[in-house]
């Protein structure tokens, strides 16, 4: 009886090792933001987002839209306004709604492509119903995107 639940012990175990397929921009993602996750974990996480695409001048979020999405953008650059008054530009490996996600709050600016852009795009319910399955991913996603709004406070106080 110890040798078969050992066995099956051992055959979860192996099958935990498996490497996971990831597409050359996944890979390229996973390395670009999300360097300290599990090429499983990045999977995950990516299994449940969309590719989407945005032109010049797109908007992707508007200042008080209430957010059901999480972006990352992957390829491009944006202008974060308010109004017409241009607050800051952001460029590839940056999330865009951390911090409505993380409040539940509107989101506090108008997010725009300056050229054609290429982003991920998480559904929040369907994210935060993975999150809620898998703790550690979860504490892990979460501590990614403070350390993203960190660095953002950051850079906005060094100008």
């Amino acid at each position: 009886m110890f040798v078969v639940i050992n066995l099956i012990n051992i055959a979860f175990l192996l099958h935990g090792q498996r490497p996971v397929p990831l597409t050359s921009d996944e890979t390229l993602l996973k390395e670009m933001v999300f360097r300290n996750f599990t090429s499983r974990e990045a999977a995950a996480l990516l299994r449940i987002a969309n590719w989407k695409q945005a032109g010049t001048e797109d908007t992707l979020t508007q200042v008080g839209q209430k957010l059901d999405k999480l972006q990352l953008l992957y390829a491009g650059s944006l202008k974060i306004a308010r109004g017409e008054l241009i607050l800051v530009h952001r460029g590839r490996g940056c999330f865009i709604g951390e911090i409505a996600y993380m409040t539940g709050s509107p989101s506090s600016a108008d997010v725009l492509c300056n050229v054609p852009s290429r982003y991920v795009e998480w559904d929040v319910a369907a994210l935060r119903a993975l999150l809620a399955k898998r703790s550690t991913l979860k504490t892990a996603f979460e501590s990614l995107l403070a350390v993203s709004v960190a660095h953002k406070l950051a850079s906005e106080t060094a100008r």
